[in-house]
This record gives structure tokens, sequence and C-alpha cells, in this order.
């Protein structure tokens, strides 16, 4: 909670009430970690972002968390002694519904990071429509195969029944820590006013909406800000330039060396063409010490970067924030995705003539140079 919020005829303040599990274990953790060298060897992606093991993995972790709240009495009646007026909360899973019941929270606001969730479907009353509306964690976009969509039919059954088996294992841990509790759906329902997606209605998969559904993506973009000396004279120094990010998650760093080199190698086949790579291995200048056009540089003032008009291109891991950051500005993209929503951000990016898609298995200095002739040589994306 921003602590210099005005709001007429109130005052704000920031109430901080740090919270440990009992249940918390850091190893649960370390099995979710995509991080570093790994990343890149997962297996290719066919209709499923992910496996169920890793969905089962995950809700391991958001059992132990929910099951830790509920059984804190001293922190939930500190979180009831706010007497919070409205929450906002998330809806991948519904521990959190059961946490604002549990501190009489009446109103609250779902937030959406990714774009449509399933959830979300049920609080705006409409069907999830596999035969034309992909489902979020599958790798198909709007234009699917006969084929792809009888398989998003099937997970959007599997989902549901997975779902609803989930939800009914966290209805009776809340109902063991306070009997005869309402039921999750409902109470999801009945409490949300309003649903705020980070997502630009404009380039998200075509699908039915409702009123009680807002589109703000963009509305966090601040302001660009004059770059310093060193970019600004790096922008300078070619007539094209190409900015190249996999995100904060993912580091370039990490990449496998051989991709190292085909990323390289490709750059090198433009020298007329300038590259800022945000990398992050300050140890490794020497893979870069033969070529003038590449910039390796640890971090990047990326919201500034794409609002210059000299830079031609964004190579990106199709992050949602990096996306609207692109389409706000204007700027093409080469999409190279790396797990869960990027994939369908990527495609949906391509569908509609913002991107060209690379899948991360086939990254290659061929591959590479074909979708840079595309977007900035051809003029197609101009």
């Amino acid at each position: 909670m921003d602590p210099h919020v005005d709001m007429v005829g109130h005052h704000s303040a920031l109430v901080q009430i740090p919270y440990i599990s009992k249940y918390y274990d850091p190893n649960d953790y370390l099995d979710l970690d995509i991080k570093g060298s790994a990343l890149w060897a997962t297996p290719r992606m066919e209709g499923r972002c992910f496996s169920m093991e890793d969905l089962e993995k995950f809700m391991r972790v958001n059992e132990k968390l929910c099951r830790g709240i509920f059984e804190d009495t001293r922190f939930v009646r500190a979180l009831r002694d706010c007497s919070f007026d409205v929450a906002l909360h998330e809806a991948y899973e519904l521990c959190a519904v059961a946490v604002l019941e549990m501190i009489d929270v009446k109103n609250t606001i779902v937030v959406s990071a990714l774009g449509v969730t399933p959830y979300i479907q049920e609080i705006a009353g409409f069907a999830a429509n596999p035969s034309f509306i992909p489902g979020m964690f599958t790798t198909y976009s709007d234009e699917m195969t006969f084929w792809e969509r009888m398989d998003n039919f099937k997970f959007e059954i599997e989902m549901y029944y997975w779902r609803a088996s989930w939800e009914k294992h966290i209805w009776k841990l809340a109902n063991k820590a306070r009997p005869r509790f309402p039921e999750l759906r409902r109470l999801l329902k009945e409490k949300t006013g309003v649903v705020l997606i980070n997502v630009n209605e404009i380039t998200e998969s075509p699908r039915p909406t409702a009123n009680i559904l807002r589109y703000i993506g963009g509305a966090t973009i601040r302001e660009p800000r004059k770059l310093n000396e060193r970019l600004n004279a790096i922008l300078n120094e070619r007539r094209e330039n190409v900015y190249f990010s996999l995100g904060s998650l993912a580091q370039s760093k990490d990449m496998p060396m051989h991709l190292k080199q085909e990323v390289i190698d490709a750059f090198a086949s433009f020298p007329n063409t300038t590259f800022i790579w945000k990398y992050e291995g300050e140890g490794d200048a020497i893979l870069f010490e033969k070529y003038p056009n590449i910039y390796p540089i640890k971090w990047l003032p990326q919201v500034d970067l794409l609002a210059d008009d000299r830079l031609s291109l964004f190579i990106t891991h199709a992050g949602m924030n990096s996306v609207l950051e692109a389409t706000f500005y204007g700027k093409p993209m080469i999409a190279i995705p790396l797990f869960v929503d990027q994939i369908l951000n990527a495609k949906n990016m391509r569908s509609r003539g913002l991107a060209v898609m690379i899948d991360m298995h086939d990254l290659s200095r061929d591959t590479l140079v074909s979708a840079i002739h595309e977007t900035i040589r051809a003029n197609r994306y101009a």
C-alpha cells in the first residue's frame, strides 16, 4: 500500500504484518526454481506450458502456506483487527478467498498479471469456449487446428475437475479452522466488485468480455527518462539499433555456450546494426571482444530504451510487462518465449502482426538472422 496515496476525506497508512508459516520449507522453493541453465534444457512443450508434476509441486507449497495461515489465530486476528474496507488478490486458486472471509473483508478486487484465468471467467459469467479460446496454460493460440481444439477441450475438462478437487481440499482446511465455512466459489463471485487485468485487450486472444472486467495493461508504464551518456552515444553509432533482453528471471549468462555463440554469430552478421544485449555475466567479456557492434550490459533502463526513436527492434522473452512496454512505444519484436504465459503472449503478438516468434528450441544463427531480416530489413513491421 502506497503511504502517499491521496484520497479525499481519508488518510492513508502503511501497515506491515510479517508472516512466516510454521510449515515453511526452503526446499519447496528449490523444487520450483526455474532459474539457471536448467531452463534451457527443458523439453519442448507440446500442448502444455507445464507438466502436472510441476503443478502438484506448486500446490503442495500452496497447501502448506494456506494451512499455516488458517491455523495461525494470532496472525488472522491481527489482519481482522485492521478492519480493511477492500482487499486485492489474485485468483489462480482460492486460498486468498478463504483468508479474506476469515478476516471479515466484504469487498474484494481480483487482479491478474497474466490475463483472464478460469476463475475470472466464472466471475464474469461466461464459459471457457475451448473451441476458439486457448487455455491459459496451453501452447495454443486462437488459430488452432481441429486436433488442437480437441486437446484444448480435453485440457479444460482436466483442469476443471482438478480445480474442483483442489478447492475441496482448501475448503476442508478452512472449515477445520472455522466450522460451517461458506463455499469458496460462491464467496469469490459474491465479493468481487471488479477484476483488473494486466493485459491490453487489443492484443488479447479474442474472447467474450463483461463490464466487471477492466483491462489495465500499460497503466503502470512510467514516463521515459533521458538516457545516460553511454547509451546515448551507443545509439548514435549506427542507423539501426536492436535491444535484446530475456527479462529479470531468466538471464542471458545462463544460456548454454553454444546458444550464446549462435546469437553472437547472428548479431555479427549485421555489422551496420548495433545490438545492445542485457547480459549479466561480467566474466564473459572475452566472448564479445571481436564484435564492435555488440554491447553486453548488465542492467538497462528498458522503458527508456523502448521509448527512444533510434531503437529499431526489441528481441524479448515475451513476458507480459515487456510486451506491454514494446507495444506501447510501437517497437516491433522478435519473441523467444521461455515458459508459461510467454508462449501465448508471443503467439498473440505474432497473430496481430507485432512480432516474429522463435521457439527457444529452434533458436540458432539462421533463425535469428531470418527474423531480423523479416522485422527491420524487409520493413514488414515498419
